[in-house]
């Protein structure tokens, strides 16, 4: 069964809090007259314009805000569609010297050690992204095999994460180690946290976070994050974390309209063992999936099972029309290959299957549909 493969990636920046309550983010930007640059924060759920300049012929330009109330927090500098990513401590003063025609990579960062390192990150994982890109050119083109191009995708994201994890395991309470964490190529993650060599990172930083920043927001993210990938994958905890349940209902929940158009949430099917299923009608492994699906929900329902099964298929009208006749719980993302439900998952290939306890928790990703049969009355 041939797999569809998804790669992903990224972008974001931090900070830690201060006694002072202002840090300054200062600099040139050459070549830039008349050009507006922002300054936003880069939130967990949204990002914030905080103050924007109109450079002038010089390019020079000064911002001041109040620091962060947690520790770190997320900003960036924005001159059009280019990013500067940075990570800000509430005492620093950052400065930033650029050029307009290549201000995302090639501009002298001064002030703070983090934001210098986010640099060297970004810039790998912009030469891995593009490197990814061509090998999908060629792949589309037919001028190398799918197999060739995963094997090769493979070795370009092992090369890159070897660099970024000096960084994580170097000191993986850092604003460096998060941004690492969480670099993104086409919005899924670089860090895989349901293969086990790189839910070690997630570990190591959800420990350090949940110790030195316990207050954060984004430190209980990382660590409900982090559980579920462990619950999901049954792998060994590396570095112990404080045990708590991981459930649907909170940042996991599931909520798309089915068939008929009426709502379905994930977490309503709470009190049977649940499979939810990601997958898409318009490929070649679908009707094998279904057929398989069909034989475990015909056996399974009476003891408790349901099947909810996330199409990602951007045609509507050929969803509804394959799901007509399927007995389960049939909803589609109409956000397709950019599914929010599909990144908070790391769902980088299609199909993919997690198993759900009756208490809502993810407790076991399968990738293997010859498999999944046994994993599910395992369950039950």
């Amino acid at each position: 069964m041939r797999k569809i493969v998804v790669y992903g990636a990224a972008l974001l920046a931090l900070v830690s809090c201060g006694k002072s309550d202002k840090f300054s983010v200062t600099g040139k930007v050459e070549s830039a007259k008349g050009d507006t640059l922002f300054l936003e924060q880069v939130g967990m759920n949204e990002v914030k314009v905080l103050d924007s300049v109109i450079l002038s012929s010089d390019g020079e330009f000064k911002f001041k805000q109040k620091a962060p109330e947690f520790s770190p927090e997320f900003y960036r500098l924005r001159l059009k569609d280019q990013l500067i990513n940075l990570s800000v401590d509430s005492t620093e003063e950052i400065d930033i010297k650029a050029n307009a025609g290549k201000f995302a990579t090639s501009y002298l960062v001064q002030g703070s050690e983090n934001c210098a390192q986010i640099q060297k990150m970004n810039i790998g994982a912009i030469q891995t992204k593009l490197k990814i890109d061509s090998l999908l050119k060629l792949n589309q083109a037919k001028l190398i095999s799918t197999e060739k191009f995963d094997s090769t995708v493979q070795n370009i994201l092992k090369k890159y994460k070897a660099e970024a994890s000096r960084y994580i395991f170097g000191n993986p309470k850092s604003g460096a180690a998060y941004f690492a964490l969480f670099q993104k190529i086409h919005g899924y993650l670089i860090f895989d946290p349901y293969k086990k060599e790189d839910l070690r990172a997630f570990a190591a930083v959800a420990t350090s976070y949940d110790v030195y920043h316990p207050n954060n927001p984004r430190s209980k993210h990382l660590k409900e994050f982090t559980l579920q990938a462990m619950k999901a994958t049954r792998a060994p905890k590396p570095i112990q974390i404080k045990e708590e349940q991981v459930s649907v209902k909170g940042n996991f929940e599931v909520t798309l309209p089915d068939k008929k158009g009426s709502t379905q949430k994930l977490s309503s099917q709470i009190g049977k063992v649940v499979l939810l299923s990601f997958t898409a009608y318009q490929t070649k492994f679908s009707p094998e999936v279904n057929l398989e699906l069909r034989s475990i929900y015909s056996s399974c329902k009476a003891k408790g099972f349901e099947i909810y099964q996330v199409s990602l298929d951007p045609d509507e009208n050929y969803w509804k029309v394959s799901a007509a006749n399927l007995p389960w719980i049939c909803v589609r993302d109409a956000d397709g290959q950019y599914s929010q439900y599909a990144r908070t998952y790391n769902v980088s290939e299609l199909p993919t299957f997690f198993i759900l306890n009756k208490q809502g928790e993810v407790v076991k990703r399968v990738d293997n549909l010859k498999t999944l049969k046994a994993e599910v009355e395992k369950m039950l």
